[in-house]
């Protein structure tokens, strides 16, 4: 797993990381692209709030998402996509996830003071290009993104209307994994995939997406009460990490050896030596009482 301890070798997490190292220098190519295709004034605030750290949105020191651009070019390798589909299906996924986390923001109150309108203007420019990414991908791609999309925007009223508790966390997180299985679905609808093989490839952006969510929770656990480090005891926590790990595992095992191989590298957590970091953290960095 990247920037946490891994069950992967010393050789095997060397080679991953090698292998993000190439994918976040692509990734940057894509930002590029993207911001060309924004009228200006839009470019500008749209590279800097949605694809680079920024004051207006200080939840996050990193942007895009690194993890996601991983997976789905791991997918898409894995389904054979020539490399222009490839391409267009990466860049959608870039623009949908800095979407989402912007909105999540606007809705969670993270964005600065006296920056809510500009960072609202930036997710429906976002919007504006996810429209014409999935157009470049057909039809079908784009009546797919619309459905799954909707089903992610509603999460936060299921959670207004929700007590916070384990079980409905889960619940909850169920909903939030499709901002991952939007885009591994898309993949699968792209390369003309039946329904049985989208609806495995959404499994593992979502099962990604949630081992992703609790590791995260876990490590800001005194942001909000929807959050995994308070509504999990210790052992629900390993239990629920490893049910993913072994989820994913299971839904890659027959796919080509190099993309499952990247898709086990994202959940392959150690998860004692991380908890003892977390930990370490937390002791070292205590709250102001």
């Amino acid at each position: 797993m990247l920037y946490r301890p891994s069950t992967l070798s010393a050789a095997d997490q060397d080679a991953f990381e090698e292998h993000a190292d190439a994918c976040r220098e692509r990734m940057l190519d894509h930002v590029e692209t993207l911001v060309e295709r924004v009228p200006p004034p839009g470019a500008r605030p749209v590279y800097e709030l949605a694809f680079s750290p920024s004051e207006a949105l200080p939840k996050r020191d990193r942007r895009p998402k690194l993890d996601t651009v991983i997976l789905i070019e791991a997918v898409a390798e894995s389904l054979d996509l020539p490399a222009s589909d490839r391409d267009r299906v990466v860049r959608m996924t870039i623009l949908t996830q800095e979407y989402f986390d912007i909105v999540d923001d606007i809705v969670d109150g993270d964005v600065a003071e006296g920056r809510t309108a500009e960072a609202l203007v930036v997710s429906q420019l976002l919007v504006a290009l996810t429209v014409e990414a999935a157009s470049r991908l057909g039809p079908d791609a784009v009546a797919y993104w619309s459905y799954h999309a909707q089903l992610v925007l509603c999460a936060p009223f299921v959670e207004a209307r929700k007590t916070p508790g384990a079980e409905t966390y889960l619940e909850l997180l169920d909903r939030q994994a499709g901002l991952y299985a939007v885009c591994t679905g898309v993949a699968a609808v792209v390369a003309g995939a039946d329904d049985s093989v989208v609806e495995r490839y959404e499994r593992i952006g979502a099962t990604v997406c949630k081992h992703r969510q609790v590791v995260l929770d876990y490590e800001q656990t005194g942001d909000g009460t929807w959050n995994a480090g308070q509504l999990f005891d210790e052992t629900t926590l390993v239990e629920t990490l490893a049910r993913f790990e072994r989820t994913v595992t299971d839904l890659v095992s027959d796919l080509p050896d190099r993309p499952a191989g990247h898709i086990r590298g994202l959940v392959a957590l150690d998860v004692p030596r991380w908890r003892e970091a977390v930990k370490k953290m937390v002791d070292e960095n205590p709250s102001d009482p």
